[in-house]
Order: C-alpha cells, then sequence, then structure tokens
C-alpha cells in the first residue's frame, strides 16, 4: 500500500467505516507465539460481478500499514498546536491565496486548495532509483518550490517545480567520513536529491529535470540540493535557480544551463536569489546571497529577451559590518553568516548578521537595504554598490548562533514600510518559546520591530505574505488585512491579519511530514509506540495515525522499559537523557547550572562526543531493567537509571556529582520570579 492511499484524492472527510474496510484487507493477522504473519486479505477479485480465483499476495511488503504521524497534537508553542514537520518553502496563490504549496525537508511537496485547512500529497516521484548517488539521499528531501498558477481551483492547471535535495550550513551531524557533509545522516541534516522535478498543466505525472547521471550530464544537479527557485518578474517563464552545484538558469523556457561565469568556491554557493527588473534601459538583475554577502549581475534586454548565462558577471556588493567566520577544516560554512533577500523591485532586503564585539560568539541579526535600479560602479572596480545599515533589529532573532539553520525575510505587498524576519526561538519575555518573527516598520533607516510569533514552532525557515484575507465576523478595522504563512520546523502556520501578535494558527492536520529518527514498539502493546522526532520532541502513537508530543524540543533515541512497559527512556540531543517518568539520576547533565550556562564543562564535552541523535538499548536481565547508551564511552545502568556506571570501568565517574535532594534544600530569595536553592554546597536556581 502507498503511504498515503487513504483516503484517496480529492482529501475530504473521513470515513471511519470505509478506512476501516480499506485497511481491514491489508492488515495480517499476527501469531505472537511466531511473530509471524499469515497471508493479508486481499481485495476480493471480480469478473461481472462474481468472486474468481486468484493468487494472494505474498512478501512482506504486504506486512507494512501507516501509523502516522498525520496529526501531533501538544506541539511545544503557545496553546500547544498541532504540529508536523521541518517546512523549507512556501508558496501561496496570489489572488485569494486558497492554494498553497509546502516543500517539506524529507516529506515531499503538499498542495491546499483551502489555505491549509487539509492537504494531498504529490509524491508519486518517491519511488526513484538513487543508487549512482554517492552521498545520503531521498526523493522526498525538498529544498525549494516555485508555482506558475493557472486558473483551475484545484491546481490541475498550475506549472510546478520542485527542486530535490535539501541543504544545511549546519556543523552539526556525522563526520565526512561516516556520511558525507556535516549535517548529513541526521534527522534535520543534508540530504542529497534526485534533481529538479517539473509538472507541467495538466500533467499528473513528474519529469525529472536536471537528474540524469553524471555520465549523461555533467552539469546534473542529482545528488545535489536546492536553495531557491524564482522568476523573472518580467517573464515568468525566465527562471534561475540556486543550487549547491552553483546557479542555474532557464532562458526563457529554454534548457537549464549552469551559469559557468558564477563563482565555484565553497562561501559562494548561492543562498538566495531575487531578480528585479529596471528600464531606460531594459536589463534585468540577479540579485544572489552567499554566506559573505550578496552578489549582483545585470543582463540588458526586455523580458522577451532570453538571459544569456554566459553574459553574466557578478561583483559584490559591501555589506557594511556583517559578520563574517572563517570556514570548517573541510571547506563548509562555519555557520553565523548566512544572508537571505526580500525585494519590491525597487529595493533589496538583506538580512544576515552584523559583525559583534570581541569575544562575543553570537553576533547579532542585522538588515541592510540596496537600491535595485543604482547605477553600478563600472568595471574593474570590485564593488558594484555599498548596502545602507538599517537599525533596530532584535538582537535575540538568532538565538545560540542558528542563523546558519533559521533565518528569512518578507515584504508586505502592499504596505511598503513593512516587513517581516524570521529565526529560531525568540527570547522575548512576552512571547515565550515560540518562533522568533518579528514585524518591522519604517523610519528613515531605523527599524521598529514589534514580536509577532507567538503561538508558531520555533526554527522559522520561510514567511510568505499572501492576498487579502477572507473577511472575519464581526469584521475588522480597514485596511483590510492580508494572510501570512510561516514555515518552520513544526510545520505550516497562518495568520489571516497581517501577522499580528496572537493571530496565529497551525494548518497542520493531515501534514504528514514529520520525521522520526528512533522509534520504539511496546513490550506487551502492539498499539502503542514511542519515536523521538526532529525538533518536535518524543511522541507516543494515541490513535490510528495520531501522536501526542510527550516531550518537546528536539527527540532523538528511545527504549521502552522491558519490566516496568508504562515508561521509556528518551534522549534529547547529545548525551541529554531521561526516563519518561522523570525518575533516577540523568548520566551525564547532574550538576545543576544556571540557565544558558555556556561553561564548556565536563558535562558538555562529554555530552558534545556523542552524535546529536543516536540510540539506546534495554533488557530484561535477572529481574531488573538494564539500560545502555554511548557518548564517547559506554554508559551502564542495571537498575533503570537509578545508578550508573561506564564501561571498562564498572564505576561511576560523576558520583560525586548527584543532586538527588536527598537532604535538606534551602530555598532563599526575595524576587518572585526566582527561587535559588542550595543543598550540601550545591546550588541551583530557577
Amino acid at each position: 500500500m502507498g503511504r498515503y492511499d487513504w483516503p484517496a484524492p480529492p482529501r475530504g472527510e473521513d470515513d471511519p467505516v470505509g478506512r476501516s474496510r480499506h485497511l481491514s484487507g491489508l492488515r495480517p493477522t499476527i501469531d505472537p507465539r511466531t511473530i509471524t504473519g499469515l497471508t493479508p486479505r486481499p481485495k476480493t477479485a471480480r469478473r461481472r460481478g462474481h468472486a474468481v480465483p486468484h493468487n494472494a499476495p505474498a512478501g512482506v511488503q504486504n506486512l507494512w500499514f501507516p501509523i502516522g504521524p498525520s496529526v501531533m497534537t501538544n506541539g511545544q508553542a503557545d496553546g500547544k498546536p498541532n504540529v508536523a514537520g521541518r517546512i523549507r518553502d512556501l508558496i501561496v496563490e496570489p489572488v485569494n491565496g486558497l492554494r498553497v504549496y509546502a516543500a517539506s525537508g524529507t516529506g515531499g511537496v503538499w498542495f491546499s486548495g483551502d489555505r491549509g485547512d487539509s492537504w494531498t500529497p504529490l509524491d508519486d516521484f518517491q519511488e526513484s532509483d538513487r543508487t549512482d548517488i554517492g552521498n545520503l539521499s531521498a526523493a522526498l528531501a525538498c529544498g525549494a518550490v516555485h508555482v506558475r498558477f493557472g486558473p483551475a481551483a484545484d491546481g490541475s492547471q498550475d506549472d510546478v517545480w520542485v527542486g530535490t535535495g535539501e541543504q544545511s550550513l549546519t556543523t552539526e551531524g556525522l563526520q565526512a567520513v561516516l556520511g558525507g557533509s556535516p549535517g548529513g545522516g541526521l534527522p534535520g541534516g543534508a540530504v542529497a536529491g534526485i534533481g529538479l522535478l517539473h509538472r507541467a498543466p495538466g500533467s499528473a505525472s513528474w519529469n525529472v529535470v536536471k537528474g540524469a547521471a553524471a555520465a549523461a550530464d555533467a552539469d546534473t544537479l542529482r545528488g545535489e540540493a536546492f536553495y531557491r527557485i524564482v522568476a523573472d518578474p518580467g517573464n515568468d517563464r525566465q527562471l534561475v535557480a540556486g543550487t549547491t552545484k552553483g546557479l542555474y538558469v532557464s532562458p526563457v523556457g529554454a534548457p537549464w544551463t549552469k551559469v559557468v561565469s558564477y563563482p565555484s568556491a565553497t562561501d559562494m554557493q548561492p543562498l538566495d536569489v531575487v531578480l528585479t527588473r529596471h528600464t531606460a534601459p531594459n536589463r534585468v538583475r540577479i540579485w544572489v546571497a552567499v554566506s559573505t554577502g550578496v552578489l549582483v549581475a545585470e543582463f540588458a534586454g526586455a523580458p522577451a529577451t532570453a538571459i544569456n548565462p554566459a553574459g553574466l558577471v557578478f561583483r559584490p556588493v559591501a555589506l557594511p559590518t556583517i559578520a563574517l567566520a572563517p570556514p570548517n577544516a573541510d571547506g563548509s560554512p562555519s555557520g553565523g553568516t548566512r544572508v537571505q533577500l526580500a525585494t519590491d523591485g525597487a529595493t533589496i532586503y538583506a538580512l544576515g548578521r552584523r559583525a559583534a564585539v570581541a569575544g562575543d560568539k553570537n553576533p547579532p541579526a542585522q538588515v541592510w537595504s540596496i537600491a535595485a535600479a543604482a547605477a553600478l560602479a563600472p568595471l574593474p572596480a570590485p564593488v558594484a554598490l555599498t548596502a545602507t545599515v538599517l537599525t533596530g533589529v532584535p538582537d535575540d532573532l538568532f538565538s545560540d548562533e542558528q542563523s546558519a539553520y533559521d533565518m528569512c525575510i518578507a515584504l508586505h505587498p502592499a504596505l511598503p514600510l513593512r516587513l517581516y524576519v524570521g529565526g529560531a526561538a525568540s527570547g522575548n519575555p512576552s512571547i515565550g518559546y515560540n518562533g522568533a518573527i518579528y514585524r518591522c516598520t519604517f523610519a528613515g533607516t531605523v527599524l521598529t520591530a514589534t514580536p509577532i510569533g507567538k503561538g508558531t514552532h520555533p526554527d522559522v525557515h520561510v514567511l510568505r505574505v499572501g492576498p487579502v484575507a477572507p473577511p472575519e465576523v464581526p469584521p475588522l478595522p480597514a485596511p483590510p488585512r492580508h494572510s501570512m504563512w510561516v514555515g518552520c520546523d513544526g510545520g505550516v502556520f497562518r495568520s489571516s491579519r497581517d501577522g499580528d501578535p496572537d493571530s496565529f494558527s497551525a494548518t497542520n492536520d493531515g501534514l504528514a511530514v514529520l520525521q522520526p529518527g528512533y522509534v520504539a514498539a511496546h513490550p506487551t502493546n502492539p498499539g502503542i509506540v514511542v519515536a523521538g522526532f526532529q525538533d518536535n520532541g518524543t511522541a507516543v502513537r494515541v490513535g490510528d495515525s495520531v501522536w501526542e508530543q510527550t516531550f518537546g524540543g528536539d527527540g532523538g533515541g528511545v527504549v521502552f522499559d522491558p519490566r516496568h512497559d508504562n515508561r521509556y527512556y528518551r534522549q534529547y540531543i547529545h548525551g541529554k537523557w531521561n526516563s519518561s517518568d522523570n525518575r533516577g539520576i540523568r548520566p551525564i547533565h547532574r550538576r545543576r547550572l544556571p540557565a544558558k550556562t555556556k561553561l564548556k564543562t565536563s558535562e558538555t564535552v562529554e555530552s558534545d562526543a556523542s552524535l546529536f541523535y543516536t540510540g539506546a538499548d534495554a533488557a530484561d536481565y535477572g529481574g531488573d531493567s538494564h539500560l545502555a547508551f554511548g557518548t564517547d564511552r559506554v554508559w551502564y545502568s542495571r537498575d533503570w537509571g537509578q545508578h550508573w556506571m561506564t564501561l571498562p570501568s564498572a564505576s561511576d565517574p560523576r558520583e560525586d556529582e548527584n543532586t538527588n535532594f536527598q537532604g535538606p534544600v534551602t530555598v532563599t530569595g526575595d524576587d518572585p520570579y526566582r527561587l535559588d536553592a542550595d543543598h550540601d554546597g550545591i546550588g541551583c536556581e530557577n
């Protein structure tokens, strides 16, 4: 059975009777004594209404059926919204905003015809032979989507381009010798794709463009990833794509061609692309964001003139005070210097980070403006233009150096003095642990920022402002409000009020793109499953395809207690583990340190030696629940975390750091928002 066979498109209300009938014919009868499946019951073959003999399906593939999550409840943002998985790109139909396309990190592209109230997967390209791709790859890994919208409300006349492969600029993940580029091999890390996909209007299938094996196409995008696909504002049949292999152009419907004049250095990867059109004389400018700033190239000609990739000369735009970080030893970006772009046609706005004071490893956010039609300095001048620094961007936009992962910017289509910026998790106490999203208004070169991310999941990758939203009852005061969309690690969120504070709601029901990395089956009940999800914590299956998040943040390894089946051990990240009943000793992080402590303690050194996500194992032996996991050494417990030792030492190197508060605790302090506690000379605060 396919991943999403029920219900069949177009998606409507669920029919429990029909769903049960559909799945019952596929479910095997399991004999728990032998752990073998009896022959599944197939659909009855018929001829002229009468049953006829047939061969029963065979093979282990017939033992599988989907259990979700198609819905995950109890998300970590304010209001505990339903959440989905990582969304890398969003495209919203610009006239009435009903049609939406969402490109997910590892779950393919999804379509909604009702403003996100329901979703349909466009993943018929998932079965693809990838044996020739050397890096970790997935046909459903997506980095970018571009749509030329047609007249049909059901999307059948839309012209859709999908850039497969999800880029990653973060340094977390597998080492190169273990699985490719940094970030590769772990949920949220880099995953190569199968090329550029195209679904023409009226077509029900995808055409793989620039996805041939290297032997057939030296400039293939097979095994690469996409950052952005954009159209010429004067000719929507002329496209430009930023990829991990460089910049590509499809001039007025012609085949895709690599721009050989574009720099090939690692720090010149085109992280974002926008195009502007200008007159007197007619010309198009291609603006490209890189890890060190912005590049621009100009091509003379009317909109009907095809861009000649060979005629493009890229030169830098100076961004004063931009933060620059050296690359890692393997040449990959070290993070912290990503740049993203937005334009209204007259001005380019660039979001990045400005240089911090010495010793500060967390440079604050910065926005620059560039006059899009300004005259370029004539060659051989090394700098084409110089940007203007805009002040007032919130410093907490990129918490903990996450700008390489979380960064986006958007402009309001009707209000010229308003832009939106998105980042990681807000440190602003007024909006709590939600998405770091701010609405900024202008006064000269000064921005005034208002936090609006309350109710959205942290780690924001894309912001889109759509057309005027449907009227509300009672009506809102003028002016009309536009819809605003957020794509993040928690799926898709929508506001019908220009992104006003407290106006976002989740639109994730049925958007089955959550990314589990580890899963554990209940030792006695086959219906109960627990799994760790990329940035959606640990969740337990509570229904057919409905799961409930039980721990927030990230979620890695999970394992059930084989003797007490109502609890499990779960990983947050690295060496941070705990039991679901919160009993026992945390094996590594035992000392209570103030929140946001940046000390490079022995705990953090050992914890960081563990992979970001990793597994654990448990066994019932001698009447006890034995448990083991690894960092750069093996940790072992014979009593489900009440006591720990490392192997082969058979001793607990952190025994003196236990803080289980088994004696008197003294609580002091007159601050109503802070408690200071002391136990045997060990202090902590909350």
